[in-house]
């Protein structure tokens, strides 16, 4: 028996390459990580619109002096005082306060948009109410039943294929094209299939002084593996949780680590172990 990816010679019934760490074997896990959603900013609050400015109230007209002469004088003094404010008054109001009924109405149109705004920037949150799983999950949990394929920065379809070139690490991946985005972050990308409900998880993030070896060992600690193995830059591990497989393959390199998990239940054991089998291979770790 050879290795279909590195075609060094193996054992008879073994399940991986002691070489690469391909799977040989129809492997059987499965199950699904998710990734905590990403926390909504708080909308603005509405802008709004400037008071408009009170018109100043009319002087009132004072009763004439009922003196003869110099009274009169002051009565007539008063009166041409108040037709000077009331024509002052009227003046003031053709000129301004139009214009000010105008400018109200131009302030009010940020205020609608800024409550539009608002109302956009509300609506993810309708969404993210369902908590991210970790972990093995149950049969139903993050199944992509109702899962469609979503337009993508990295994403191309071609081929019959659909490959994902991550925008911001680089790390690329390559799977059949009825696989459909399920959960997208900045630091990894998860595609489901509907069908057989398996998942493929594919992450990069800054290395905390890890080796292979390390992460090995603290997987296996933490999962029992039936399966593992390490090369120079690259460990591998799989394991069977909760009626679920899981195969985990991941890159020590450039101070990164870049990883790949697949996950499915135990009745899609063949469909991914074939998956594995053909496209472990288009995994390719990448640089900031």
């Amino acid at each position: 028996m050879f290795c279909t990816n590195c075609g060094k010679q193996q054992p008879d019934g073994a399940k991986f390459c002691t070489n690469c760490g391909a799977p040989l074997a129809a492997p059987e896990s499965a199950g699904q990580t998710m990734r905590q959603p990403v926390a909504q900013q708080p909308a603005p609050a509405p802008t709004p619109a400037p008071a408009r400015a009170a018109a100043p109230a009319p002087t009132p007209t004072p009763e004439p002096d009922k003196k003869p002469g110099r009274g009169r004088g002051i009565g007539v003094a008063i009166a041409c005082a108040v037709i000077v404010i009331a024509a002052a008054v009227a003046v003031y109001f053709i000129l301004f306060a139009g214009n000010s009924g105008d400018s109200a109405q131009v302030a009010a149109a940020p205020a609608t948009t800024v409550a539009a705004s608002t109302d956009a920037a509300a609506e993810p949150a309708t969404t993210s109410d369902t908590p991210a799983t970790t972990g093995p999950a149950s049969p139903d949990a993050g199944n992509g039943a109702n899962a469609s394929a979503q337009e993508n920065v990295g994403e191309v379809r071609e081929a019959g294929d659909v490959t994902y070139t991550d925008p911001h690490y680089g790390f690329q991946l390559r799977l059949p094209g009825d696989y459909a985005i399920t959960s997208d972050s900045s630091d990894g990308i998860t595609y489901t299939d509907a069908a057989s409900q398996i998942s493929v998880y594919a992450y990069a993030m800054q290395s905390a002084g890890e080796t292979p070896h390390s992460m090995l060992e603290n997987l296996s600690a933490e999962t029992s593996p039936e399966y593992k193995a390490e090369g120079d830059d690259w460990c591998v591990a799989s394991w069977k949780a909760d009626g679920y497989e899981y195969y985990f393959k991941t890159y020590v390199t450039g101070g990164y680590d870049y990883g790949i998990q697949f996950s499915y239940p135990l009745s899609s054991a063949q469909a991914g172990s074939d998956l594995i089998e053909a496209y472990i291979q288009y995994f390719k770790p990448g640089a900031e």
